[in-house]
């Protein structure tokens, strides 16, 4: 099931029209047919705004893991989130997920555990300024040594490019920025 049928899975559950969700979101109808066509990929943006007005897992919309109806059980984050009243960013750390060069196994079916730190410290340190997608896994055997080292974290962006495609195996190529040792 790809993310345009997922779209169109969960309009059908909200029992809403494409005009009606079009609407609702302040978009074009247009829009909302493009997706469920395929003619254009269900961002993260899409994703938030689904979960944050409807419900709807925004994780589950882009990678079809997890349940399409959120619940207090699985409600926490699966992006990076800045705290408004401090500098605070939150991201999301997969404890089964892992990287290697030349392969990585990405199992984002367990729920992340949220890591918190400080923006200006991962400004300062890794030069990241943007902390939308980024997510913690763990580096594995010894490909990239010295490096990184098998059991060090790494702080990677899992999406291939702008459309939104989430890396599969063997395709992390990316330079992953090491969290800690």
């Amino acid at each position: 099931m790809n993310s345009a049928f997922r779209f169109k899975k969960a309009r059908d559950y909200l029992g809403l029209t494409q005009q009606e969700l079009a609407d609702k979101l302040e978009f074009k109808q247009y829009k909302i047919k493009d997706i469920e066509t395929e003619k254009q990929k269900v961002s993260p943006e899409i994703a938030e705004i689904m979960e944050k007005y409807f419900s709807i897992n925004g994780w589950w919309l882009l990678t079809g893991k997890g349940e399409m109806m959120l619940d207090a059980a699985n409600s926490r984050a699966k992006e990076p989130k800045e705290h408004a009243n401090v500098n605070i960013v939150e991201i999301p750390y997969f404890e089964e997920t892992y990287g290697a060069m030349g392969v990585g196994g990405l199992s984002y079916d367990a729920q992340p555990t949220v890591m918190s730190f400080d923006s200006s410290f991962l400004k300062s340190v890794f030069g990241v300024s943007n902390f939308k997608n980024l997510h913690i896994i763990n580096a594995v055997g010894d490909s990239m040594a010295p490096t990184i080292t098998s059991g060090e974290l790494l702080l990677v962006n899992p999406f291939e490019n702008e459309n939104h495609t989430i890396k599969t195996k063997g395709s992390m190529s990316s330079s992953p920025l090491k969290v800690s040792s």
